[in-house]
């Protein structure tokens, strides 16, 4: 009897067929898993969600050494010396760096757990990651209000939050008149900004879809080891 039972759950847990319909829609949703499964496709099904969250992982550093040299430029452009000579606080200066620099770091770490979570097939790796995607999208909202208030203002705080360009500005004034192209370079930051807030969020899709698709792997692997069914419908 138990040899019939476990033939029978071998047989239905192979890739659908049209044959094997029926009896596969009496299993439970948790085992019916297919590998390739276009809820398992992103990219308008162009990519495995593997592979996707792959590609948004490398797109992601591009974007994280984009932020790090923008910085470390504009801190090396920072004229300290004007500074001292008029008695101002840098401190305008050095904290949107040191945000960037903390915001790269966090970056770098969660996109490092989440090619391990890719790699090892753990889901719960990739949770820091979505985490800090959500976090992301707020915060490039906020850079773009923030940049489109400077630019309809002039006021110098939102010049320095934005982080875009280097100036020195007048002491006991709030606001700057730019050159043309530190506006250039404000222009572009808000693109920049801007084209970052869509990916991010069809980014977070794409890792969302990646987490659900190790959950459910995960599952069907704790079932076929508990039924010792052979894993047919899973890739290495």
């Amino acid at each position: 009897m138990r040899n019939s039972y476990s033939g029978y759950i071998r047989g239905v847990l192979v890739r659908k067929r049209p044959s094997e319909a029926s009896n596969s829609d009496a299993l439970p949703k948790s085992v019916q898993f297919d590998e390739a499964s276009e809820d398992y496709r992103c990219c308008c099904d162009c990519f495995h969600v593997r592979t996707g969250a792959m590609i948004v992982g490398c797109i992601e550093l591009g974007l994280l050494g984009y932020f790090l040299i923008n910085s470390v430029f504009l801190i090396a452009q920072h004229d300290q010396r004007y500074f001292d000579a008029t008695q101002q606080n840098n401190s305008d200066v050095i904290g949107p760096f040191a945000g960037c620099m903390a915001g790269v770091g966090l970056g770098l770490l969660v996109i490092f757990l989440m090619f391990v979570g890719i790699a090892r097939k753990c889901a719960i790796l990739l949770v820091p990651h979505i985490a800090v995607q959500v976090l992301s999208i707020f915060c490039f909202l906020a850079m773009i209000i923030c940049a489109i208030i400077a630019l309809t203002t002039n006021r110098t705080i939102f010049y320095r939050l934005l982080n875009a360009t280097p100036f020195n500005s007048h002491p006991g004034q709030n606001t700057v008149e730019l050159s043309t192209e530190n506006y250039v370079r404000v222009y572009l930051t808000l693109a920049v900004y801007v084209c970052a807030l869509g990916l991010e969020c069809w980014f977070t899709a794409v890792i969302v879809y990646c987490y659900r698709y190790l959950k459910e792997r995960c599952a069907y692997m704790r079932y076929c080891q508990a039924y010792s069914t052979p894993m047919k419908t899973l890739s290495p």
